[in-house]
């Protein structure tokens, strides 16, 4: 996969992102909190591919919340080379032990759910050839998760 890299707005394409999940959403009453504070959101990426790295992780946020669940979106500067995106959710949680596999291809921690396995497994690659990491968080089965996205910024502007 060749990147076509451009300067890009990261909360653009999230809010991209958003939009493309919405109806998910709304279909299943999710409250959704979105708080875009990095100051600093210029970024150096093929916006098609990041945003499909933002749809990917907000789409399993809706898909392993349950109905009345809150998904949660928040960016900030860890520092002023690079932006944080935070995807959380009250959802199923992931074992610690799972906390690795899930960037695995064909991993899937639910046997139960569709597809094979291969959303996340993408989504890193893709941010790793943007310069950048990507990591689970969880405390465990029945307390959520969080999908942290780090990203360095664009300092050519």
């Amino acid at each position: 996969m060749q990147l076509q890299l451009q300067a890009a707005d990261a909360h653009e394409l999230l809010q991209h992102a958003l939009e493309i999940v919405r109806r998910d959403i709304e279909d299943r009453h999710l409250e959704l909190s979105v708080s875009l504070e990095a100051s600093s959101h210029d970024v150096m990426v093929d916006p098609p591919r990041l945003q499909q790295v933002f749809w990917n992780v907000l789409r399993n946020a809706c898909k392993f919340t349950p109905d009345h669940g809150t998904v949660s979106v928040r960016s900030h500067n860890p520092s002023p080379k690079s932006i944080t995106v935070e995807i959380s959710d009250t959802g199923v949680g992931i074992e610690p032990q799972f906390l690795d596999k899930i960037f695995d291809a064909f991993e899937q921690i639910d046997s139960h759910q569709e597809g094979l396995g291969l959303g996340l497994a993408i989504s890193k690659a893709i941010i790793e050839m943007h310069g950048g990491s990507v990591r689970a968080r969880s405390a465990g089965l029945g307390k959520g998760a969080t999908f942290v996205i780090d990203l360095p910024l664009d300092r050519t502007h």
